[in-house]
């Protein structure tokens, strides 16, 4: 389980974190985070349950304007492990 949320320039949480649920017995590895549009992005490997091959997923968060974190859509990006994230001047994100 990762937890997520959004923190002012004082870390006082802008509300309660979010915790983001993979399926029981998933491997979960530390997640990379970069602040990304109003809110974040984090990126982390996992590995299944019963499956050899780790993956990279990454989903978007921000802040829902109600004092509650809102988390976009995870996605699985590809084969990988111990991913770094970085927010492009354009917008765009640079995975590693």
């Amino acid at each position: 389980m990762l937890w997520l949320g959004v923190t002012d320039s004082s870390l006082t949480p802008a509300g309660p974190l979010l915790s983001v649920l993979r399926k029981p017995g998933t491997v979960v590895g530390a997640p990379a985070v970069a602040q990304w549009g109003g809110g974040g992005v984090v990126a982390w490997a996992e590995k299944p349950y019963g499956e050899r091959e780790w993956v990279i997923v990454v989903a978007g968060f921000s802040p829902d304007g109600e004092g509650a974190t809102h988390l976009g859509h995870l996605r699985v990006i590809g084969k990988g492990m111990s991913p770094t994230i970085a927010a492009l001047p354009d917008g765009d994100l640079l995975l590693g």
